[in-house]
Order: structure tokens, then C-alpha cells, then sequence
């Protein structure tokens, strides 16, 4: 690896082991650990130190730099940037303390990502006011869950109107529609099983009637088992619609997710 050592190859391999700590640790969020494996398979532990502990200064220069980067260029862009109007995308994570995130959904910027006290209405409005004071935006529309501080912060502190994310659309529709659907194709199932038996019996009772040749009931049982196979029919065909429209009401919830996104 003599091509290594000249100025030309100093540079090149700095590049190469920040190329590999970027899309190990920060792209792809593989671990420091790997960057190390990294470094001891390709041999160029000789040249670089590939213990955890500097590599690990290494990612933490490079987070920090990150950072530095995308702040200098948010207030740069933000200069020239036309205004208009949007829709943020906002909900809290939890790793460990409360984060409060919006993201603007069509472009996938992350607007705000902050760590909170709590996630009430007060937090929410003061956290995202700070994160767009440097862009000519106005926030008229959010998408997030039901939670009552979020709520206040997007219809009252905003002025916006607040659309429920898509979970909580999927999950109110199922209250009213699969209860009755399920309960129909239930009933249809417990039907078509018992028609099978009703057949069996008007196929004995009219043995019965050829065994004993009682001449008064021939017609009766003949009518009763042409009424038993097509209430069979009948039952098979209300079962088939009630599978048919639990599976449409099925697929229209679930279409909803291509629907519902902006």
C-alpha cells in the first residue's frame, strides 16, 4: 500500500474512511463497531487506528459538523425562499425524553426535531415558532394523532385545521361498518352449515314415505325438499355478498393510506 503514503494517498484515504464513518454511522446507522470491522477487513488498520474509542471521536466530529452544516445552509436557503403555504406532519417520539417532530410531508424536511419538557399545547406552538422563524411559511394545515395538547396547539395557537393521521381515519371507520358485516357473514355461515342437514332430513323423511308407501304425503315431501335445496341456494348466495362486501369495505380502508397521502 505504498500509494498510500505520498500526500496524494494521505488525502485519498481520508477520504475514504470519512466515506465509510458517513454512510456506516450516519446513513445507514450501522454502528461505530462496523467501521472498525471496515477498517481491520480492508487492511488499512495499518494506517488508520481502528479501535472504538477513535473512531468514535471521528462520528462525533462529523455529527457535529453535520449539524453545523445543515444550520448554515437552512439560514442560507431560507433567504431567497419564496413564500408559501404548508402542511407539517407533527407527533412526539420518546428516546428517553419527549421530542417533538414535524416534518413538512411533500418535500420530507424535517422542520422540528426537539427535545420538550412536556408535550402540551404551549410546548408544541413555542418549539415550532422557533423552527420556522427563519422561512416565509404559513402552517395551515396539520396532520398528526388526537392527542388534546396537539389539538389545541394546531386549531387554536395555529388557526390551521388539523387532519387525523391516517391510523386513527382506518381505525374509527372499522367501528361502524365491520361489526355488522362480520355479524352478517356469521349468521349466513351458521346457515349454509345447517342447510345441508335439513336436505338429509327430507331425503330420510321421503325414504321413510317409499318404505311405508303412504300415499297421502308424496307431494308434500317432494315440495318440502325442493324448498330445503333452495333455501341452500339462497343461503349460499347471501353468504357469498356478505364475503363480498366485507372484503370491498376491507380494501376501501386500506385504500385509504394511497388516498389520504399528500
Amino acid at each position: 500500500m505504498a500509494f498510500l503514503e505520498p500526500p496524494a494517498g494521505v488525502a485519498f484515504l481520508h477520504r475514504l474512511v470519512l466515506a465509510a464513518q458517513f454512510v456506516i454511522t450516519l446513513v445507514g446507522a450501522g454502528g461505530i463497531r462496523l467501521v472498525c470491522l471496515f477498517l481491520e477487513l480492508s487492511g488499512l488498520d495499518q494506517f488508520v487506528a481502528a479501535s472504538h474509542g477513535v473512531q468514535r471521536k471521528v462520528t462525533a466530529a462529523m455529527e457535529e459538523t453535520v449539524v453545523g452544516f445543515g444550520q448554515e445552509e437552512q439560514q442560507r436557503l431560507a433567504e431567497n425562499m419564496e413564500p408559501r403555504q404548508i402542511t407539517v406532519c407533527e407527533d412526539e417520539t420518546f428516546h428517553p425524553a419527549v421530542c417533538l417532530v414535524a416534518i413538512e410531508p411533500v418535500s420530507n424536511f424535517i422542520l422540528l426535531e426537539q427535545y420538550a419538557d412536556n408535550r402540551q399545547a404551549e410546548a408544541w406552538t413555542r418549539s415550532l415558532a422557533k423552527a420556522a422563524a427563519d422561512f416565509f411559511i404559513e402552517i395551515v394545515q396539520s396532520t398528526g394523532d388526537e392527542g388534546r395538547g396537539l389539538l389545541h396547539h394546531v386549531e387554536v395557537d395555529l388557526g390551521a385545521h388539523h387532519s387525523p393521521h391516517v391510523f386513527h381515519v382506518q381505525q374509527e371507520l372499522p367501528k361502524g361498518t365491520s361489526g355488522a358485516l362480520a355479524s352478517k357473514t356469521r349468521q349466513a355461515e351458521r346457515t349454509v352449515a345447517e342447510a345441508p342437514e335439513q336436505i338429509s332430513a327430507h331425503q330420510e323423511a321421503q325414504a321413510d314415505y317409499h318404505e311405508a308407501e303412504d300415499a297421502e304425503r308424496p307431494q308434500e315431501l317432494a315440495e318440502q325438499l325442493a324448498q330445503a335445496q333452495e333455501q341452500e341456494q339462497m343461503a349460499l348466495q347471501v353468504l357469498e355478498t356478505a364475503m363480498a362486501q366485507q372484503e370491498r369495505a376491507r380494501q376501501a380502508i386500506q385504500g385509504i393510506s394511497v388516498a389520504y397521502h399528500p
